[in-house]
């Protein structure tokens, strides 16, 4: 049977940045955000305008 491992180093990045998230989470500074828009052209961006307007980052968009 083959062991399959992360080597060490990236390891502790993935560690290092999901102790970054919860930290973010206490502090109320990340959220995760679910919107449902109609399949139109344009529709993305203009929620990512609105968004930048009020200055918030988007770090990350999952289209299904």
């Amino acid at each position: 049977m083959m062991k399959w491992y992360m080597p060490y180093p990236c390891y502790l990045r993935e560690l290092k940045l999901l102790l970054r998230e919860q930290r973010l989470v206490r502090q109320r500074r990340l959220i995760r955000l679910t919107v449902v828009m109609p399949n139109i052209p344009g529709s993305l961006s203009r929620l990512l305008d609105i968004l930048a307007q009020t200055r918030i980052n988007v770090v990350d968009v999952d289209i299904e």
